[in-house]
């Protein structure tokens, strides 16, 4: 009878110690637990926004900025954070070699009703509407609004690096994004963190980033590059600058 009950004891602690094992699996406990972010890869559609011709092909900014999102919310997913795309794409994550070009296909649609992209105030308020649902659905989480884009700075081709926009200078995402880059060395030497709306540096006031558009406090629009540049135009094409792209956007929000 004593040897019974030593044997179900045993039975009983390793089936307890089964189930907190597997209870901390189950568990998340990731660096982003907590955080709600949408992310907002600029343009697609019928919308390419910026472009620049190469070698008798087109570099389109909807499909490279799309990758960039696309491993940023790999990353952040990782980090066991809910994340949100406001548009969506058949593509995936791609690998392609910097000489490969990738072809503007269209495909892209509103995640919020499957219509195909397109731009103007009607787009973008897809957008936000989407973001703003979010906002309301998880209101005890973290919430970032992120939207990726890539542009082309007039006709100037000494312009380089990432350029961070918000509505403040002092929005603490901001902040975090700029020392995020920062430290990859990927900032815009010229005017890298700005406020929208500024102009200084002939900045219109975004439409995602006015809050009577957008609810979500925390909100930044991040320029990629200038397509004016030779180096940026590079690094948009090659898979591991778009890599680290998506890593700096990340651990700016494990740095919050």
């Amino acid at each position: 009878m004593i040897f019974h009950r030593i044997f179900c004891f045993i039975n009983l602690t390793l089936a307890i110690m089964s189930f907190l094992s597997l209870a901390d699996k189950l568990i998340p406990s990731g660096t982003l637990y907590g955080w709600a972010v949408v992310l907002d890869p600029g343009h697609g559609g019928i919308d390419p926004g910026s472009s620049v011709n190469l070698g008798g092909g087109k570099i389109v900014e909807d499909e490279y900025v799309y990758d960039v999102t696309l491993r940023a919310a790999r990353l952040i997913r990782e980090r066991d954070g809910l994340v949100f795309l406001t548009i969506k794409s058949k593509d995936p994550i791609r690998e392609w070699g910097a000489q490969r070009i990738f072809p503007d296909d269209e495909n892209e649609n509103f995640t919020i009703d499957n219509t195909t992209v397109v731009a103007g105030t009607s787009g973008l308020t897809k957008r936000t509407h989407y973001g703003n649902r979010l906002n309301t659905k998880y209101p005890k989480h973290k919430r970032a609004w992120i939207s990726v884009h890539f542009d082309v700075v007039g006709t100037r081709q000494d312009i380089s690096g990432v350029r961070i926009i918000s509505p403040r200078v002092d929005l603490k995402l901001a902040k975090t994004m700029k020392q995020s880059f920062g430290e990859n060395h990927r900032l815009r030497d010229e005017a890298a963190l700005v406020a929208s709306g500024d102009p200084t540096y002939g900045l219109r006031r975004l439409f995602v980033l006015e809050s009577n558009n957008n609810e979500i406090e925390q909100r930044v629009l991040i320029e990629l590059g200038n397509f004016n540049n030779k180096d940026d135009r590079w690094r948009i094409r090659d898979p591991k600058v778009r890599e680290a792209y998506a890593l700096a956007i990340t651990r700016a929000l494990e740095k919050y």
